[in-house]
C-alpha cells in the first residue's frame, strides 16, 4: 500500500513538472517572436504600414525587426519623438530575404507580413526607461504616466526634459536633481526650492546658471563656487564679496575675470597666477606689481612678453630667463647681463643667437657650445678658438662647417670624418692626410672620390671597397685588380 501511494505521488509530481516546463516554453517562445513597432498613425520613417505583406525597396537596410523580449532596447530606432506607439507581430515567411544575419535581439529583412496591431505594453516602456531614462522621449505623450516618468528620471535625471509639464511636481523634480544636478535646467520656476538648488550646485557648480535669480542666495552661491570657481560668473554682483571671490579664484584661476575691481586684492591675483600664469592678462592694471609679475614669470617665463617694457625690471627678467631660456628674447637689451645670459645658455645653448653681441663672452659661448654644439655657428668668429671648436666637433660633426680655416686641425677633421665620412669633401686640401682619408673611407666608402690621387693607396682603396662596393669606380686602374 505504501509503495502504491509513493508511485502515485511521483507520477503527480512528474505531471506538474511537465506542465510547468510546457508553460515556460510557451512563454519563452512568445518572448522570442519577431515584432515591429510604429507610431500611432501606423507610420515609421515616413512609410505607412497596414496588415499584410510589405516589401522594402527604398533602402538597402530593409525593415528593422526585433525579438519581443529585447524590444525595450530598440525603442530609439523609431528616431521620432513619441514614435513607439503600436506593436505589430511579424510573420516569418519562407524565403524571407534577410539583409543582415539575425542576432539574438534584432535583424533587418527585405519583406515581412504584419498582423495584430495593438498598443505598446506598459511593461515595455517601463523596462526601457529603467534601462535608459532617455528612452522616455520615444514614449507617446499620452502614455507618459507619473510612475513611468519617475522611473525615467531616477535612471537619468536630465530625462526630466521629456516629462510633461503637468507632471513636473516637486517630488518628480527632486528625484531628477538627486540623480543629476543638470536636471535643474528643466525644473519649472515655481517648483524649484532652495534645498533643491543647494543639492544641485554642490555636485555641479555651473548649474547655478539655471537657478532662478531669487534663489541664488549667499549659501547657494558659496556652494557653487566651492565646487567650481567658474560659477562666479553667475553669482549676482552684489554677492561677489572678497571672501567668495577668493574662494572661487583659489578653485579656478579663470574666475579672476569675474572678480570686481573693488574686491580684487594682490593675494587673490597671486592665487590665480599660482594655478595659471596666463591670468596675468586678466589682472587689473592697478594690481600689476613687481611681485605679481615675478609670480607670473616664475610659472611661465614666456609671460614676460605681457609685462610692460617699462616694468621689466632686472628681478622680473632674471626669474623669467631662469624659468624659460627663450624668454631672453623679451628682455630689453640694456637689462641683459653676462650672468643672465650665462644662466640662459647653460639651460638651453640654442638661445646663444638671442644673446646681444656684447654679451657673447668666452664664458657664455663655451657654456652654450657645451650644452648645444651647433651653437658654435652663433659664436663670434674671433672667439672660435681651437679648444672650443674641438669640443664642438667631437660632439657633433655638423659644426665642422662653422670652424674657421685657420683654426681647423687634423684632429678636428679626424673627429668629423669618423662620424660622417662624407665630410671629407669639406676638409681643406692641406689637411686631407692619409689618416684622415683612411678614417673617412672606413666610415663611408664612396668618400674615396674626395681622397687626393696621390693618397689613393692600396690600403685606402681596399678599406673603401670593403665598406662599399660602389667605391670601386674611384679606385685607380693600376691597382683595381689588386683591390678586387
Amino acid at each position: 500500500m505504501t509503495d502504491a501511494r509513493g508511485t502515485e505521488r511521483n507520477a503527480e509530481c512528474t505531471r506538474e513538472s511537465e506542465t510547468s516546463n510546457k508553460k515556460e516554453e510557451e512563454v519563452d517562445d512568445d518572448d522570442r517572436r519577431w515584432v515591429f513597432f510604429t507610431d500611432a498613425a501606423s507610420c515609421r520613417h515616413g512609410v505607412q504600414f497596414t496588415k499584410g505583406l510589405h516589401t522594402n525597396t527604398r533602402t538597402k537596410h530593409g525593415f528593422h525587426i526585433c525579438r519581443l523580449r529585447h524590444l525595450y532596447r530598440q525603442l530609439h530606432t523609431c528616431r521620432t519623438f513619441g514614435g513607439a506607439a503600436l506593436l505589430w507581430d511579424v510573420e516569418v515567411l519562407d524565403g524571407m530575404v534577410v539583409v543582415q544575419a539575425p542576432t539574438a535581439s534584432h535583424t533587418w529583412v527585405r519583406n515581412m507580413r504584419l498582423s495584430n496591431p495593438r498598443p505598446m505594453p506598459e511593461g515595455v516602456y517601463l523596462k526601457a526607461v529603467q534601462c535608459n531614462g532617455f528612452m522616455l522621449q520615444h514614449v507617446p505623450l499620452h502614455r507618459r504616466s507619473w510612475a513611468l516618468c519617475l522611473a525615467a528620471v531616477r535612471q537619468a535625471g536630465v530625462a526630466l526634459r521629456d516629462v510633461p509639464e503637468h507632471l513636473r511636481t516637486e517630488a518628480m523634480c527632486r528625484a531628477a536633481v538627486e540623480q543629476n544636478g543638470w536636471a535643474m535646467q528643466h525644473v519649472p520656476r515655481g517648483v524649484c526650492t532652495i534645498h533643491m538648488a543647494q543639492q544641485a550646485v554642490a555636485r555641479f557648480g555651473l548649474v547655478l546658471q539655471h537657478i532662478p535669480v531669487e534663489l541664488r542666495t549667499e549659501a547657494v552661491c558659496r556652494a557653487a563656487v566651492a565646487h567650481c570657481g567658474a560659477a562666479l560668473k553667475y553669482v549676482p554682483t552684489t554677492l561677489r564679496t572678497e571672501a567668495l571671490c577668493f574662494l572661487a579664484v583659489r578653485n579656478c584661476s579663470w574666475a579672476i575675470e569675474e572678480v570686481p575691481e573693488r574686491v580684487c586684492t594682490e593675494e587673490m591675483c597671486l592665487a590665480a597666477l599660482k594655478r595659471s600664469a596666463a591670468m596675468l592678462t586678466e589682472i587689473p592694471e592697478a594690481l600689476q606689481t613687481e611681485t605679481v609679475y615675478v609670480a607670473a614669470v616664475s610659472q611661465c617665463g614666456d609671460m614676460l612678453r605681457h609685462v610692460p617694457v617699462a616694468k621689466r625690471t632686472y628681478a622680473v627678467c632674471t626669474v623669467a630667463v631662469y624659468n624659460d631660456s627663450w624668454a631672453l628674447r623679451h628682455v630689453p637689451a640694456h637689462m641683459c647681463s653676462e650672468s643672465m645670459c650665462l644662466t640662459a645658455v647653460q639651460r638651453r645653448g640654442a638661445v646663444l643667437k638671442l644673446v646681444p653681441t656684447p654679451m657673447r663672452t668666452a664664458a657664455v659661448c663655451r657654456a652654450a657650445v657645451a650644452q648645444y654644439p651647433k651653437a658654435l655657428r652663433d659664436v663670434p668668429v674671433g672667439l672660435r678658438t681651437e679648444e672650443l671648436c674641438r669640443m664642438a666637433v667631437q660632439a657633433c660633426h655638423w659644426v665642422f662647417f662653422a670652424i674657421p680655416h685657420g683654426v681647423c686641425t687634423e684632429d678636428m677633421c679626424l673627429a668629423a670624418v669618423q662620424q660622417d665620412g662624407s665630410v671629407l669633401e669639406h676638409v681643406p686640401n692641406d689637411l686631407r692626410t692619409e689618416a684622415v682619408c683612411l678614417a673617412a673611407v672606413q666610415q663611408y666608402g664612396c668618400a674615396l672620390r674626395h681622397v687626393p690621387n696621390d693618397l689613393r693607396t692600396e690600403a685606402i682603396c681596399r678599406a673603401a671597397v670593403q665598406q662599399s662596393v660602389e667605391a670601386l669606380q674611384h679606385v685607380p686602374t693600376d691597382i683595381s685588380f689588386v683591390v678586387r
